[in-house]
C-alpha cells in the first residue's frame, strides 16, 4: 500500500488559448475541469501503473463524492477528514502559442486544530500498512509550517519501514528535511528558495541536489521543466534531457515523474530505469497522455556522471 496525501486539493480549471495577452479580453478555444492537488495526481499515476494506493485529505462532504469517484474509478481508496469550507478552484491559463502554462492557485478551505488532530490519526492509521508515503502539495490556511514534519515523525513511529516523499513548497520544506526523507523532489524554483540562492544550470543543480543529500535527503529528482530532470543518490547522478513532446499541458508532471520513480522501485527495477520510467511519464503527462507507454520511456536518454574522475557517460 502506498499512502498519497494530499491536504489540500482542488477544481483544477483548465482554459486553453491561441495566446494569453496580459490586460485584454481573451477568448477560450478549450476548457477542462478535473479534481486536483499533487497527491491526488500522485494517486493516479500510481494507481495506472498498478499500486494499491490510499489517499487522505481534508475535504467538505459536499465535495467528498466527486473527489473520491475520480479516484474509486482509478482504482485508489479515499479518506476523508471532513472541514466546512468547499473545495478551492485553481486557474490554468494555458498559453498555446508559447506552451506556457499560468497558474492562479487559491488558497483552500480553514482548518482547526481539531481537524488537524483527526488527520494525524488518520495519517497513522493509514501509515501503519504503508511501504512508501508520498507528503505532496501545498497545505490549507491553518496548517503550520512544520505540519509535514509532524506527520512525517508519526509515520516514522508507526511504521518504521516506511519510506518517505517529500514534495512541498517553501518553509514547510525546510521543516520536512529535518526529518531526513527518503525522497525529495523539488523543481529549480523550489530548489533556489530553499538554498536561498538561483539555482539556474545543470551544474548548479547537481551540487544543489547533493547539499540536500548531505544535509539529509536519501535521493533527490529535480525536475528542471524544458531542460529536462537529474537524479542523484548514494550511488547515481544522472540527467535525462526533456523529450520533445507536443505541450498540452505542463500540469501534473512532476507528479508522474515523482510517482512513476516511485512505482520502478517497488517494482525492482535499478535506479536508472525507475528514471527512465519516471522521466517517460512526465513527458506522456504533457503530451496529453495519462499513462507512460513505451513510445516515451524508450525514447528517454540518460547521462550518468562521476563527479569524482569528470566523467559523463550516455546510456541509451
Amino acid at each position: 500500500m502506498i499512502l498519497s496525501l494530499c491536504l489540500n486539493p482542488s477544481i483544477d480549471k483548465s482554459i486553453c488559448l491561441d495566446q494569453l495577452i496580459i490586460g485584454s479580453t481573451n477568448r477560450s478555444c478549450h476548457e477542462a475541469q478535473q479534481p486536483g492537488g499533487k497527491g491526488i495526481n500522485c494517486a493516479g499515476v500510481l494507481a495506472d501503473l498498478g499500486h494499491e494506493v490510499s489517499v487522505a485529505s481534508f475535504i467538505s462532504p459536499a465535495d467528498e463524492a466527486s473527489i473520491a469517484a475520480g479516484l474509486h474509478s482509478r482504482g485508489s481508496r479515499f479518506s476523508a477528514v471532513y472541514v466546512e469550507q468547499r473545495l478551492r478552484v485553481n486557474l490554468k491559463l494555458i498559453d498555446s502559442s508559447r506552451g506556457e502554462v499560468t497558474e492562479i492557485n487559491a488558497a483552500g478551505p480553514q482548518v482547526g486544530e481539531k481537524e488537524l488532530a483527526q488527520m494525524s490519526d488518520l495519517v497513522g492509521e493509514i501509515a501503519a500498512d504503508c511501504e512508501w508515503a508520498l507528503l505532496c502539495g501545498s497545505m490549507p490556511p491553518g496548517c503550520p509550517d512544520d505540519y509535514y514534519r509532524q506527520l512525517m515523525g508519526l509515520i516514522r513511529q508507526v511504521s518504521p519501514s516506511c519510506r518517505i516523499a517529500l514534495d512541498v513548497p517553501g518553509l514547510p520544506f525546510r521543516f520536512g528535511m529535518q526529518q531526513r526523507p527518503d525522497l525529495v523532489k523539488p523543481n529549480l524554483q523550489e530548489l533556489s528558495f530553499y538554498l536561498g540562492y538561483p539555482v539556474k544550470t545543470l551544474d548548479e543543480a547537481y551540487l544543489a541536489a547533493k547539499k540536500l543529500r548531505d544535509e539529509g535527503a536519501g535521493s533527490v529528482i529535480v525536475s528542471m521543466g524544458g531542460m529536462g530532470a537529474l537524479l542523484s543518490t548514494h550511488s547515481l547522478q544522472a540527467f535525462a534531457p526533456a523529450l520533445n513532446v507536443p505541450i498540452v499541458s505542463t500540469v501534473g508532471a512532476g507528479d508522474a515523474m515523482l510517482s512513476a520513480y516511485i512505482a520502478g522501485l517497488i517494482e525492482e527495477k535499478s535506479e536508472s530505469e525507475a528514471f527512465r520510467l519516471a522521466v517517460g511519464a512526465a513527458a506522456a503527462r504533457v503530451a496529453g497522455k495519462r499513462y507512460p507507454g513505451d513510445e516515451y520511456v524508450k525514447r528517454v536518454q540518460i547521462q550518468l556522471r562521476d563527479d569524482r574522475e569528470g566523467k559523463i557517460e550516455a546510456v541509451k
